[in-house]
């Protein structure tokens, strides 16, 4: 358990805290944003300090810190959490967000979340639940997909890079095949 940093009041979208300064982004040495509010909490996971956070979404402020890092935040329906000493700026637009390193490890949450809080039953509203998240599974697989072919794309460019050709100077110093007598001895 810890405390990561956050915008006071939970309101900005840089995470950039008077008090502790701005959270760093793991993924970016330029100084790249770590999104929003729980910025704080999705740079620690993308660091692998920690495998999961919760977080309070109303417009994306769980979503954009998790996509700004590199891993997934899930914004289920309202009230599919508890929200007891939750301070909640809007009733019908806050839900408590699960962000995690993979899908996995947020439908692995969300069922603890959901047996916890409901008991061990499963109702219509549960299978709904779980079809979305097996949606959420699918395109994060297809995003997950695109990101290491634009990722082997990058790596295949900075190899060529680095496989100049030799200049002149360097192929006219090689020394000639051996058999090939150009002294005329």
């Amino acid at each position: 358990m810890a405390k990561t940093s956050v915008h006071e009041l939970c309101l900005g979208c840089t995470t950039r805290s008077t008090l502790r300064g701005p959270s760093e982004n793991p993924w970016s040495s330029h100084g790249a944003t770590t999104g929003g509010s729980a910025g704080g909490a999705a740079a620690a996971i993308a660091a692998r300090i920690a495998p999961v956070a919760l977080a309070v979404d109303s417009s994306g402020d769980a979503r954009a810190p998790a996509s700004c890092c590199g891993i997934v935040g899930f914004r289920p329906s309202v009230n599919r959490y508890p929200t007891e000493g939750i301070l909640l700026s809007s009733s019908t637009l806050d839900a408590v967000s699960i962000m995690a390193r993979t899908v996995e490890d947020i439908v692995l949450t969300d069922s603890a979340m959901c047996k916890a809080s409901r008991g061990e039953g499963k109702d219509a509203r549960d299978v709904e639940e779980e079809e979305a998240i097996v949606r959420i599974q699918s395109i994060a697989r297809q995003r997950n997909a695109r990101a290491r072919v634009a990722q082997l794309k990058e790596e295949k460019r900075k190899l060529l890079l680095s496989r100049s050709p030799p200049s002149s100077a360097e192929r006219t110093s090689e020394p000639a095949p051996a058999g090939d007598d150009i002294s005329g001895a």
